[in-house]
């Protein structure tokens, strides 16, 4: 127990909790709160897609069927969606030609 007393001591004369408070407000609290924001989230509880209804789009001079998505957020917060991505199926195929337009940066 003498020894914890003494090392205590020897920060405080050293004013080493000053020190270690602005390394951790200076280095880690910004570290949880860069991957805070950039963690992932591969689901999000109560938000809803629902396609609207079915339509068709030209792309490079040939018909598409297209879809609207309507997103309905049923979360209670505030939910941004950043770098989504329809994944296609049998039931949900995506042209080719979508692809490479967003690819492109053109949509």
């Amino acid at each position: 127990m003498g020894q914890v007393m003494a090392v205590l001591d020897w920060m405080k004369d050293h004013d080493l909790p000053n020190w270690a408070t602005l390394l951790f407000s200076l280095i880690v609290w910004p570290s949880v709160l860069y991957w805070w924001s950039r963690r992932k989230v591969k689901g999000i509880p109560h938000l809803e897609v629902q396609p609207q209804k079915k339509d068709t789009i030209r792309m490079d001079g040939q018909s598409y069927d297209a879809v609207y998505l309507i997103f309905k957020n049923g979360t209670g917060s505030v939910v941004y969606l950043s770098r989504a991505r329809l994944r296609g199926t049998k039931r949900f195929p995506i042209p080719a030609a979508a692809v490479r337009g967003f690819q492109a940066g053109t949509n």
